[in-house]
């Protein structure tokens, strides 16, 4: 295994309704320094996949799919 140290933005996001079924929540998020979603951490997502056994329920964790996306943030 090989780890590196590296700088990334890093956020929380309010999240959910408030209902039973969408909880309210704090979502991490990962961003590039020059704007682009990298990560998403959503606890409730997560624990929704993994109460189910799900044996992919980690790649809840980052959604790597979502990289690079349209969304971005403002990096000054």
């Amino acid at each position: 295994m090989k780890a590196k140290i590296v700088r990334v933005i890093y956020t929380t996001e309010r999240r959910g309704a408030g209902t039973d079924s969408d909880p309210y929540r704090d979502a991490v998020q990962l961003w590039s320094l020059t704007g682009n979603l990298i990560a998403e951490l959503d606890p409730f997502i997560w624990k929704k996949f993994s109460e189910k056994g799900d044996p992919l329920a980690c790649g809840v964790f980052f959604e790597p799919s979502r990289i690079g996306r349209g969304r971005s943030v403002d990096v000054k």
